[in-house]
């Protein structure tokens, strides 16, 4: 009979596998019954000792496909996800043609294909602030002419407005570990943009700023932009920063060629230079009509924490023609 469940793997593009433990048992015989509609066949391997491996076929052995992984897989309404396709015995190369759709698909992300690598596609955040579920599909072509799809439901969560907070619609946020977040909204305007930490309450030294800034529906630029931070009235000091998609975040987001945009943890004045629709090295690149974040705190020790004021500047310059 079956005493125990050895392991379970999901099911995969061509293949799930199963392996289950049998006990010898003398006087009758072992049985176990299996079904799922995903598997057209199925192969059981005999591994001795009363270990066996029920190998479950999607599609017959060589067929073209692919799957669709996520890079979060439970995320909240303010992160970034990014989508990516594995495919399986292509001949040659692979053409991958990303799109939305689905029932909620006014609220949901839009999709921009990766030019570096196109077998992946960035979402945008949802325009709303409920959570919604938002449906992506993907149609890919080999160099014989074979041809597959994938479907992913990508589902977002308010977050609860817990840990690393809300914000990319105006919600509160409140960063982990800190005395106080402070938030600071600046604009995306064709002259370069100044903010003060000062006009949100004050940098203290236990304190958390989070810049808050939304890109234009259209980045046709081939310039570059930053976002940057100084001292204002108050001793240099060293920090630790990150340009990133979420707030909170002090690990940032990925740059063309690898690295992310971190700063730290004695950086007087962070500055993060970015691109658009033009990919660079060394910089990340960011998407149309999305909301991103300069988030910074103070190192331990510096000068700041003495004098209790760590108060900064921050200027915003986007590229121009964006």
């Amino acid at each position: 009979m079956i005493r125990s469940l050895a392991r379970w793997s999901a099911l995969a593009c061509t293949a799930a596998v199963l392996a289950l433990t049998f006990a010898a048992a003398p006087a009758q015989a072992a049985s176990f019954t299996f079904s799922n509609t995903n598997c057209t066949s199925y192969n059981l391997i005999d591994n001795g000792g009363g270990n066996f491996t029920l190998n479950c076929q999607t599609a017959p052995p060589g067929t073209f496909t692919c799957s669709i992984g996520q890079s979060i897989s439970a995320p909240t309404l303010t992160q970034a996800v990014t989508l990516t396709a594995t495919c399986q015995n292509a001949s040659g190369s692979v053409t991958y043609t990303w799109s939305a759709g689905g029932a909620n698909a006014a609220s949901c992300p839009g999709i921009t294909q990766q030019g570096a690598n196109p077998a992946k596609a960035d979402l945008s955040l949802p325009t709303g602030t409920a959570a919604v579920s938002c449906s992506y599909s993907l149609a890919a072509v080999d160099g014989a002419a074979n041809q597959a799809s994938g479907q992913k439901t990508v589902s977002y969560s308010t977050g609860g407005g817990g840990g690393g907070g809300g914000g990319g619609g105006g919600g509160p946020i409140s960063c982990p570990g800190f005395a106080t977040t402070r938030v600071l909204d600046i604009a995306w305007t064709p002259k370069p943009q100044l903010g003060y930490t000062v006009n949100v309450g004050g940098f203290g030294p236990s304190d958390a700023i989070v810049v808050r800034f939304t890109t234009s529906a259209s980045l046709t630029s081939v310039a570059q932009g930053y976002i940057g931070a100084t001292e204002f009235s108050d001793p240099p000091s060293g920090r630790t920063a990150a340009l990133s998609a979420t707030p909170c975040d002090f690990v940032g987001l990925p740059k063309v060629g690898g690295g992310t945009s971190a700063f730290g943890p004695n950086d007087n004045a962070p500055k993060a230079s970015f691109t658009l629709s033009n990919p660079y090295p060394g910089l990340p690149t960011l998407l149309p009509s999305t909301t991103y974040y300069f988030n910074i705190s103070n190192s331990t020790p510096s000068t700041c924490q003495s004098s209790g004021s760590c108060n900064m500047l921050i200027t915003l310059s986007k590229p121009s023609g964006s």
